[in-house]
């Protein structure tokens, strides 16, 4: 726990300097930085590396996606960057075929989801950050997912008797999706009153009001899905970068997965004006 607050309390703060005061190229940083690491995570964890190559070829794919968001190009670079990373992976399947370390069709999808998928997902910080108030976009993105993660946490731990799904995540518990949903809840319109009269902006409560249970939802299957390729391969964490919390997917699983979500719903349903 002690690490766990360490990490937190340095992480949080560049976090929220990033989202909020600096320029869109500092938040491309620490988005490079989540999804590179995130990619060999995934890879390592999935068996996937017996070929190292395929580190880097996913490695320098996930970098490229966020900085072609930030730049403005993704619509055409993603393409060129998926097309890329499918080319050199298939001709190490050809050529590796029948050798001690080889690349099969399997590690092409998991280096196809870590290089490009996963990225092109987490991307999404920066599209919020892009928009109308996009530091304050960002932050709400962050508060949704981590307080709806504290939420399930202390649901579970207080009040958790029933486990609806114990073949993917066996302590998490009914009483935890309620009490995910209902800090969400709270903090959502927590976050439009602060918007509204202490920062002054004209703050549509019924579009927050409307981004709850999606963003809520998502944040919840995120955290499931990425415990379920864990239970999977039998592992607890996907690594050790972050002591106290794990690897960078045990700690962005959530936002993987709501911070798309969540610029969706914002780009139909603005909240800020």
């Amino acid at each position: 726990m002690k690490q766990r607050l360490i990490v937190a309390g340095i992480g949080l703060p560049v976090l929220v300097a990033a989202a909020m005061f600096l320029p869109p190229w500092a938040l491309t940083i620490l988005t490079v930085i989540i999804t590179t690491v995130g990619s060999a995570e995934l890879i390592r964890s999935l068996g996937a590396g017996s070929v190292k190559r395929v580190y880097g070829y996913s490695a320098l794919a996930a970098a490229a996606v966020p900085v072609a968001v930030c730049l403005g190009i993704a619509e055409k670079a993603v393409p060129v960057i998926l097309y890329l990373l499918v080319l050199i992976l298939g001709a190490e399947t050809v050529f590796t075929r029948g050798k001690e370390k080889s690349v099969s069709v399997r590690d092409v999808l998991v280096c196809i989801a870590g290089g490009v998928g996963i990225p092109w997902l987490m991307s999404h910080i920066l599209r919020l950050k892009m928009m109308d108030y996009g530091g304050t976009c960002v932050m709400l993105g962050f508060c949704i997912t981590m307080l709806s993660d504290t939420g399930g946490y202390f649901g579970g731990k207080l009040f958790g008797k029933h486990r609806p799904l114990p073949n993917v995540s066996p302590n998490k518990t009914t009483e935890g999706f309620v009490g995910s949903l209902l800090l969400c809840i709270v903090s959502v319109f927590c976050f439009g009153l602060v918007t509204h009269f202490a920062l002054g902006f004209n703050t549509n409560f019924l579009a927050l009001a409307l981004y709850i249970i999606p963003c809520n939802f998502s944040t919840q299957l995120g955290d499931l899905a990425f415990s379920a390729i864990k239970r999977e391969v039998g592992i607890k964490d996907f690594g050790k970068v972050l002591p106290g919390h794990g690897g960078m997917l045990d700690r962005f699983d959530s936002q993987i997965f709501t911070m798309p979500m969540l610029y969706l719903l914002m780009s139909l349903v603005p909240a800020f004006g």
